[in-house]
């Protein structure tokens, strides 16, 4: 356990796994609130479940982990990629809509430069779909999915953890693979004709964390930006901050 600042300059106490991966005491204290009205929002108590990683901490790191909420939730981590989801995105999805078009029209320049620039947006976090195979609930939990007339985004956010396998009926595709198979299908039919579809992964090497090339005749794109350059949008009205937490979240990371 230990004391440290924090990317706004607060002393915050950490907890350190038998492995040397830190966590919050206070989970709300690796997260940043913006304008959200209501804190913490639902998106955020959703993830708030016992996490099976809780049994990594011991002793006095034991006590500081599970001091707040009675147990560790993985939300705690600094390693966490949904409190990085939420520390980007999540603000900026309860932003006025203004703002939330500029953002929307920097990040699409960001993936894609062919992108259109939006007329609307929606974005929403850890949302699940219809399952592409069966049709049926349980489908992927889509970490940001970003809405505009003229695009949606199907965003997988990843830390320290790779591409999911194993997945579908069959257990022979990966996280990417169903989420694609999803705009594909449904998304032909839901959304209108014209609209493009993105598979966006999401990381910190500057190298695809498992996207396939785009296929031929697709209208879904497969593309990857890491969190630096995401934490790097000027037009965020978090920006300066981002880019600070961006920084603490990596210097306190266990990096392989």
């Amino acid at each position: 356990m230990r004391t440290l600042p924090d990317w706004r300059g607060n002393t915050v106490t950490l907890a350190e796994s038998h492995g040397g991966v830190r966590a919050f005491r206070n989970v709300l204290e690796g997260l940043i609130r913006g304008n959200a009205p209501v804190w913490p929002t639902p998106e955020i108590t959703q993830k708030l479940h016992k996490s099976r990683h809780q049994t990594a901490y011991r002793h006095d790191d034991l006590d500081a982990a599970v001091k707040v909420l009675g147990y560790y939730c993985d939300l705690q981590s600094v390693h966490s990629e949904d409190a990085i989801t939420w520390n980007v995105f999540g603000p900026i999805s309860y932003a006025d809509e203004a703002t939330r078009l500029e953002y929307c029209a920097s990040l699409f320049q960001l993936i894609d430069p062919s992108l259109p620039p939006p007329t609307g947006s929606t974005i929403s976090l850890w949302r699940r779909v219809p399952h592409p195979e069966t049709h049926g609930a349980g489908g992927p939990e889509v970490d940001v999915l970003i809405q505009t007339p003229e695009v949606v985004v199907v965003g997988e956010a990843k830390w320290m953890s790779g591409v999911g396998s194993g997945q579908g009926v069959d257990k022979n595709k990966n996280q990417l693979a169903l989420r694609k198979e999803y705009l594909e299908g449904l998304g032909r039919r839901i959304y209108a004709t014209e609209t493009i579809g993105v598979v966006l992964s999401i990381g910190i090497e500057p190298a695809p964390i498992g996207s396939e090339p785009d296929a031929g005749g697709s209208n879904v794109l497969d593309r990857y930006v890491t969190w630096k350059d995401l934490c790097a949008i000027p037009c965020h009205p978090l920006s300066d901050e981002l880019g600070r937490y961006y920084q603490w979240k990596m210097s306190n990371s266990r990096l392989a």
